[in-house]
């Protein structure tokens, strides 16, 4: 799965084009994330505020603390969503600043396995994707009982999350 990552700005902020247009502002950003060097090598004078997690760093967007922020993007639009303030920020879609591929993960040795997976990722529509992005995003009213569980370490939403009850989900 092929995930971008853009830069978002608060929708009252006028003539935002390019990363260069974020110096001046307090740029949230995740402690760890690559997109900290990203921006550090491109952007050497910015003010960058970096958070420990997704959860403090949309706290300080919701507040209004944070009105510039780099992040991926399904995660972005994730939390914001969650958060009911996605319309009030923007960003270019057309234009990410990088993109990462999240592939399937297997034992080491299973080869097998992996190749199963990738041959049926293969094989599914864009329309299909996307409907799997929105889900992951909690935006699909699907239900159904034919669900694959993968356990993976909380907190990467919307990979792998808890929700409003703490269960795990993403």
């Amino acid at each position: 799965y092929k995930s971008d990552t853009h830069f978002f700005f608060h929708k009252s902020i006028l003539g935002i084009e390019k990363l260069e247009d974020l110096i001046g502002f307090n740029i949230g950003i995740i402690r760890g994330d690559y997109a900290v060097a990203y921006v550090r090598d491109r952007l050497p004078d910015a003010t960058l505020a970096v958070y420990a997690s997704n959860k403090a760093l949309f706290d300080a967007v919701q507040k209004g603390d944070i009105r510039v922020f780099v992040k991926d993007t399904p995660i972005a639009l994730y939390h914001m969503t969650r958060r009911n303030i996605r319309h009030e920020f923007k960003y270019h879609h057309q234009h990410p600043l990088y993109s990462n591929m999240f592939y399937a993960a297997v034992k080491e040795g299973n080869d097998d396995l992996r190749e199963t997976i990738s041959r049926g990722m293969d094989t599914i529509t864009k329309d299909e994707r996307a409907a799997v992005v929105r889900r992951w995003m909690g935006v699909s009213d699907t239900k159904t009982r034919d669900v694959l569980v993968i356990a993976v370490a909380d907190g990467y939403n919307p990979l792998s999350m808890s929700n409003f009850e703490g269960k795990p989900t993403g």
